[in-house]
């Protein structure tokens, strides 16, 4: 559009109303540039309020990743975790977070302001025997007694609890714990076999706890799964029901898998297949209900480096860490840049969410992880960024809480409103002040930005790579307006030396 014709707009409509006057079709929304939030939750019904409160889509955020929903053990818990939480039951929603209905009203709020779900999940493991769970169910030794259960055999005892065909465990009547990656026990907690090929039923202490009428619908469930699908009985496809019928029942958009080289790639391929199929169903039974233009997601993390081929199977990515150092050094920032956005369409192997490493989020001063979080959030590629103390909303040491500044809600609402941000090629314009250009293309839809970081005062740039003379620029974070003319442009810079220019069309 011309010069003078956006300057006409601009004196009859909102400046928002311009910048999308004209637009071709935007491309649909896509996995591979993302932007996810992991949340801790101990509320569904605060997370929703969150939701509706328009909180999430201030920041810019895509989707939402939640931690296990799934119903924890109860009561003293020693061993370690992961994000896939304790579980005792897949079936059903801790209570502590709230009930099904609040979960789904919550998995409803997020799609109707357009944001995905995602919850954290592990098959490698159930959450360790508790003396309050072995009380309650009935199973293994009471407290103090050293792993005997007075006048009844060790492994009879123990196997009222998960039993040695779910599970290996050093625990009475048990397989022992295994050496390598897949059949250890992480952290001392229990190992599904997952790879087993023996038959189960529904375990002992799972039968007490739903009672006969949960049972039975249980039972007939399992049985109507098996059926139609030709799987086999064993713990494998036991779990991979359970936690599908989170896809089915909710709409839930992805997975997020810890620990995932622990578990053999069989079952992330077959929990794949299952969710995609649970997923498509939910949309026909909903239509309109999700915000649509994508599959079902599933994200692998890793432990370890260099992780082989075969750990990849199964998952559309892989959660990537990357140091707090790497993203500081203006020197090596371009090239990381690049090799981001020229991995995105390479197309050899699964894609990458890419977070802050957790210790850098818990080292780093508050000044830092500003700096650091806009630099993640300029990265190209789907980008992790937490959503809860560390970044959005953060205590002093008065226990006061401080929310995101308007410059950090700025730039995730520019990285979700232009897909060039996470999505289009990468071109270094100047290194001093840093500046690129980012170009997407969707068929007749084209999107460009240019990105300044250490910007001071009235910055004058070389834009003719980018933009040709008589081009209305606006810079995101200041508002502030500038035209093209022989290539340059002029900006007073943000007091954070970022620069956001975008094409006022």
């Amino acid at each position: 559009m011309a010069m003078r014709t956006c300057y006409a707009l601009l004196l009859g409509m909102t400046l928002g109303a311009c910048i999308a006057h004209g637009q071709a079709a935007g491309p649909p929304f896509a996995w591979e540039r993302a932007t996810v939030c992991f949340v801790t939750t101990d509320r569904f019904a605060g997370l929703t309020r969150d939701v509706e409160a328009g909180s999430f889509e201030t920041l810019g955020i895509d989707a939402i990743a939640l931690s296990s929903p799934f119903e924890q053990v109860h009561g003293r818990v020693d061993a370690g975790t992961f994000l896939g939480g304790q579980v005792l039951d897949f079936t059903e929603p801790d209570a502590a977070l709230g009930s099904r209905e609040d979960f789904r009203r919550f998995v409803d709020a997020a799609h109707e302001r357009g944001l995905r779900v995602l919850i954290a999940l592990t098959l490698n493991h159930p959450g360790p025997p508790t003396p309050a769970d072995m009380e309650a169910f009935g199973f293994g030794a009471p407290v103090g007694d050293a792993g005997r259960h007075p006048g009844v055999p060790d492994d009879t005892a123990w196997a009222r609890w998960w039993g040695p065909a779910w599970v290996r465990a050093n625990l009475p009547g048990y397989d022992p714990c295994g050496t390598d990656e897949t059949t250890a026990c992480l952290h001392g907690l229990p190992d599904f076999k997952t790879a087993s090929g023996q038959p189960v039923s529904i375990p002992a202490f799972l039968r007490k706890k739903w009672g006969t009428e949960k049972l039975a619908a249980e039972q007939a469930a399992l049985e109507a799964f098996f059926e139609r699908t030709g799987y086999p009985r064993t713990p494998r496809y036991h779990l991979i029901k359970w936690v599908t019928d989170w896809v089915e029942r909710f709409g839930i958009d992805g997975f997020l898998v810890d620990a995932a080289n622990h578990v053999e790639p069989e079952t992330w391929q077959a929990l794949r297949r299952e969710a995609r199929r649970a997923f498509r169903a939910w949309q026909t039974a909903h239509p309109g209900r999700t915000p649509g233009g994508h599959d079902f997601w599933m994200v692998a993390r890793l432990t370890g480096d260099d992780r082989p081929p075969a750990a990849y199977q199964g998952f559309d990515a892989v959660v990537t860490g990357l140091s707090g150092e790497l993203l500081a050094s203006t020197a090596r920032l371009d090239s990381l840049y690049a090799a981001y956005a020229a991995r995105l369409y390479a197309g050899d192997g699964p894609h990458v969410l890419t977070s802050l490493s957790r210790s850098d989020l818990h080292r780093l001063g508050r000044d830092r992880l500003v700096e650091l979080g806009t630099r993640l959030l300029l990265l190209p590629g789907a980008v992790q960024r937490p959503c809860d103390d560390e970044i959005i909303t953060l205590e002093d040491p008065t226990g006061a809480v401080r929310r995101a500044p308007v410059g950090e809600q700025v730039i995730g609402a520019f990285r979700r409103r232009h897909p060039a941000v996470a999505g289009g090629t990468h071109v270094k314009l100047s290194d001093d002040p840093y500046a690129f250009l980012r170009t997407f293309r969707y068929g007749a839809y084209e999107d460009r930005v240019v990105v300044v970081l250490g910007a001071s005062g009235t910055t004058r740039l070389n834009v003719a790579r980018a933009f040709p003379d008589d081009t209305v620029l606006r810079d995101a974070l200041t508002g502030k307006i500038g035209l093209v003319s022989y290539g340059l442009v002029s900006f007073p810079a943000h007091e954070s030396g970022v620069l956001l220019l975008e094409e006022v069309k």
